[in-house]
This record gives C-alpha cells, structure tokens and sequence, in this order.
C-alpha cells in the first residue's frame, strides 16, 4: 500500500488546527460563564435567606392602650 506522506501532513495538520480552534472556543466560553455553586453554598445561601425571613415575625407588636 503507498501511503502519501505529504498529503497525510497536510490532513494531520489541517485536522490538528480545527481542534485548537475549538480547544480556544471552548476556553473562551467556559470564562463567559459564571462559576458554578457547590451544592453546600447554595444550600447555606438558602437556609441563610429562609432564615432572614422567619426572624421578623416572632415580634410581638405592643398592646393597645
């Protein structure tokens, strides 16, 4: 079987040169998202705002005179 080196250079770089492209759009997308909450801070950040809330309404309101 004869095998073109040239043209197996040709392909293997045109090839290479579409996965840096997309290696680069990923990267470039990846830092255009906002980073991802754990699920312990959100649920910190719930229980934090649920907690905000409910402390209000254990005041009594005064007596009327």
């Amino acid at each position: 079987m004869d095998i073109n080196l040239y043209a197996l250079e040709v392909i293997t770089k045109a090839r290479l040169a579409e996965l840096h492209a997309d290696a680069a759009r990923r990267v470039v997308l990846a830092s255009l998202r906002p980073p991802q909450r754990s699920v312990w801070t959100a649920l910190r950040c719930a229980l934090q705002r649920g907690g905000c809330r409910t402390s209000g309404r254990k005041i009594a309101s005064p007596r009327p005179a």
